[in-house]
This record gives C-alpha cells, sequence and structure tokens, in this order.
C-alpha cells in the first residue's frame, strides 16, 4: 500500500513539474489539427474550382490571390480552426476516462491508493473505441468521390494498433501506439473537415449572397453572386459560369441578398 501511495504522489509531481511542456504539446497539437483543416480547405476548394469551371458552373475564379486563406494561415487562425477537430476527438476520448473512472470509482470511494499500473490497467481496450469511431465521422464527413489518401492512413493506422495488440498482449507501449494513431486520426478528422468546407467555399451559390448591381456607366449586372469585396472592386460570377469584376467607383446600387 505504501509503495503504491509513493507512486501516485511520484507521478503527480512529474506532471506537476512538466505541465509547461504539457501545454506546448496541448498548443502544438491543436495547431497541426489547424493545419490539417487549412490543409484540406484550400486543396478542395481548388479542386472544386477547377471541376467546375470545366463544367461551366458558377465558380469564383476572380478571388484574390490567398484571399481569406492567407487570413487564416496565421497562430491564432489556426489554432482557432483547430479546435472542433480537438472537439471531437477529445469527446471520443472522454469514453475511455470516463470507463476507466468507472472502474476506479469504488477505489476512490473507499480511499484506496492508486498507482500508475492502476491507472493504465485496461486502457488498450478502452482506447480502441476512438480508434475505431474516428473512420466512421471521417465517412460522414467526407465529400463524395474524394478522400482516398485519407483512407490510406486510416488503414494504416488500423494495422499499426493490430500489431500493438498482437505483440504488446495490452500492455503500457500499447496505449501509446492506440494514443498516436488516435492523434492521428484527429489529424485526418480535421483535415476532412476542412475538406467539407472547402467544396462548399467553392459553390458560391451555397456560400456568397446573391444580389443585383446597378452601374453608372455600362450594363447592369443582374442576379450575381457576390464572392468577393476589396476596397476598389466588386467580384461577382453570374449563373453561365462568367466572372465580373465592378470598380466600386462606378457601382450606383447594389439590391440583395436576392432569393
Amino acid at each position: 500500500m505504501a509503495s503504491a501511495a509513493t507512486e501516485q504522489v511520484g507521478l503527480l509531481d512529474a506532471m506537476a513539474k512538466n505541465y509547461q511542456f504539457y501545454v506546448f504539446l496541448f498548443s502544438m497539437f491543436v495547431i497541426f489539427m489547424g493545419i490539417a483543416r487549412w490543409g484540406g480547405k484550400t486543396i478542395s476548394r481548388n479542386q472544386e474550382k477547377a471541376r467546375r469551371k470545366s463544367a461551366n458552373e458558377p465558380a469564383a475564379l476572380l478571388a484574390s490571390v490567398g484571399g481569406d486563406a492567407e487570413q487564416s494561415f496565421t497562430y491564432t487562425g489556426l489554432f482557432k480552426g483547430g479546435l472542433i477537430g480537438l472537439y471531437l476527438t477529445a469527446i471520443l476520448l472522454m469514453y475511455a476516462v470516463i470507463m476507466q473512472a468507472f472502474k476506479l470509482a469504488p477505489r476512490v470511494v473507499n480511499q484506496e491508493a492508486i498507482s500508475r499500473t492502476d491507472l493504465l490497467e485496461g486502457m488498450p481496450i478502452l482506447l480502441l473505441f476512438p480508434v475505431l469511431m474516428m473512420p466512421f465521422l471521417v465517412w460522414i464527413l467526407l465529400p463524395k468521390g474524394s478522400g482516398r489518401p485519407v483512407w490510406v492512413v486510416i488503414v494504416i493506422c488500423w494495422a499499426a494498433d493490430a500489431m500493438a495488440l498482437y505483440f504488446g498482449k495490452l500492455s503500457d507501449p500499447v496505449a501509446v501506439v492506440e494514443l498516436l494513431t488516435t492523434a492521428i486520426l484527429g489529424l485526418c478528422m480535421s483535415y476532412v473537415i476542412g475538406m467539407r468546407e472547402g467544396v462548399k467555399a467553392a459553390d458560391p451559390t451555397k456560400s456568397c449572397p446573391r444580389v443585383s448591381v446597378e452601374v453608372i456607366e455600362g450594363n447592369d449586372l443582374d442576379r450575381g453572386w457576390l464572392y468577393e469585396t476589396t476596397d476598389t472592386d466588386y467580384r461577382l460570377v453570374t449563373e453561365d459560369g462568367a466572372n465580373h469584376i465592378i470598380p466600386s467607383s462606378n457601382v450606383k446600387s447594389i439590391r440583395g441578398p436576392l432569393a
């Protein structure tokens, strides 16, 4: 009993001394989540734009270079962008934490010491839940006809976990491998969230207001999708896929959003 209590105190002391390192790891994980989401959004948006252009569908082809992508690729933007992936990953990991807490609750009530071995016992089995559920969420969120590299990463993660479980015999290293694959699958999920956003952003009919522009000189533009406003002009695309840049000095009025 005394040795278990000593081990528990030593574990808490080690965590207290290294909390800054853990905060750093947490921040970097969120940043990498944000980078994955940004990358998925940027790549899928460009691919969808190219597809829509070849199909003569409305696409924002005259958007500023970088546009909102440049604004989002900052520390603050990436951190905020990574939070949704972190949130979903944390929810799935909470299953393992809650189940382990239920198992140890009677010992806590009886004021028995809990060692590091007690905390990790059974975790390799419990951590299979997020490893198996994340691909299901990826399948739900993934845009149709895309994401083959994501599934390759998922299969590799599953293979790594299967090998760890087979050779590790439910030991502590197995839980470490499962935590690493859970982190990688979380990055895949954040990437897929970005892909879904990129496909939507490339379709002005879903992401941009429809307006009519009355100009001072020239022909008015009726029922176009306004996808960008700069300091000097307005950029729109019409239903036939034609893109237009109208100088702000030539705009008399803008009516919208229209149904």
